[in-house]
């Protein structure tokens, strides 16, 4: 079943849509949380349901239309959220991307920006796959990071591709690391935002997110370029 995406004429509507499962995206209208109490739910435009529930600091609906709207955690517990989809099972020969547009604010170390630290089952170490501020991590039975420390009070537009064993990890449209690996992920893997685990009690980031962008394909180099073109404008990267 093909998806099918929300019409909407603005830069962000240029990205790439083949595999695109989920996009969430704060300057969007129907897709920014309109809701007056907690939790607020971030809506998917691809048409798949495949929403966030949040716990925010703070949501700034910013202009008529819910432009350049920011969603803030501060790094406290109870605060972050969680998308209506998990992470399949993925063998050496899946592909996947992972795509994120945020605010920076300080280092925190290994506390998940965007991922899991923790499994359905809330089991620690199993499995888990995360961008942290110091790592994008990749691990199951072992650890297979590409390490890159996050520069701190900046937009940035971070993506890692995966295809099958190669992955490649970018910043704001640069290369910044790359790997192979030929390890699986066996389980069903949850996907937190600024939030290691379901109960937002583990590994918080302070962070603001503007975008979140997830397909079952490992974009090209040029993809990656125009998907980060197509948002770089909007917060001066």
């Amino acid at each position: 079943m093909s998806t099918t995406f929300v019409n909407i004429q603005t830069p962000e509507s240029g990205i790439v849509k083949d595999g695109l499962q989920v996009w969430l995206d704060s300057r969007v209208k129907s897709s920014f949380p309109s809701e007056s109490s907690s939790p607020y739910i971030w809506h998917d435009l691809t048409g798949n349901n495949r929403y966030a529930t949040m716990y925010p600091t703070s949501l700034s609906d910013i202009g008529s239309y819910g432009e350049e709207g920011p969603i803030y955690f501060n790094g406290s517990s109870g605060v972050g959220g969680a998308l209506n989809y998990n992470l399949p099972t993925l063998t050496t020969t899946d592909d996947f991307t992972w795509s994120i547009l945020f605010y920076h604010q300080i280092n925190e170390g290994n506390d998940v920006i965007f991922g899991n630290r923790y499994d359905t089952a809330y089991a620690s170490g199993v499995e888990f796959v995360k961008f942290t501020h110091v790592n994008f991590e990749y691990y199951s039975s072992g650890p297979y990071h590409i390490p890159y420390t996050l520069p701190e009070n900046q937009f940035l537009h971070l993506c890692v591709t995966k295809n099958g064993t190669s992955f490649k990890y970018y910043s704001n449209g640069s290369l910044v690391g790359s790997r192979t690996t030929n390890i699986n992920l066996t389980g069903v893997n949850p996907i937190y935002l600024a939030a290691g685990n379901g109960t937002r009690t583990s590994e918080n980031s302070g962070v603001t997110f503007y975008q979140v962008l997830l397909y079952n394909i490992g974009l090209s180099e040029n993809q990656v370029q125009q998907n980060f073109n197509s948002v770089r404008g909007r917060v001066g990267i």
